[in-house]
């Protein structure tokens, strides 16, 4: 879980922007282990500049063989490599049907590094 804390929305767009439609920061490797079959998105800080809708969503995440990262693959841009602690977002109601912290206030958090 990657905790949401920013000042104003220029800070962490990605943060604000997910705050905003109900979304909630997952690390690769928490989303890879726990949220296999659920969806997934990454924002495009570039597509929100340009007033386009800023989320790509995610098809799917393949751990490398070596265990150098990720391969998290998009259904209309490709595929790109990852590491364990980049962030991809998941919706708060998905993560709260299954019995996952949601980032809310005052919700349990996860403990370890970001």
């Amino acid at each position: 879980m990657i905790p949401h804390t920013y000042r104003d929305a220029s800070e962490d767009p990605a943060a604000y922007a997910a705050d905003q439609c109900g979304r909630q920061g997952v690390t690769v490797a928490f989303a890879s282990e726990h949220l296999v079959d659920e969806p997934l998105y990454v924002f495009r800080a570039e597509a929100a500049e340009m007033g386009m809708d800023p989320w790509v969503s995610v098809e799917g995440i393949d751990a490398l063989r070596d265990g150098s990262g990720f391969v998290v693959e998009f259904s209309r841009t490709g595929e790109i490599r990852a590491q364990a602690g980049d962030r991809l977002f998941a919706q708060r109601s998905t993560l709260r049907k299954l019995g996952l912290p949601d980032g809310e206030p005052g919700g349990w958090k996860l403990a370890g590094p970001r």
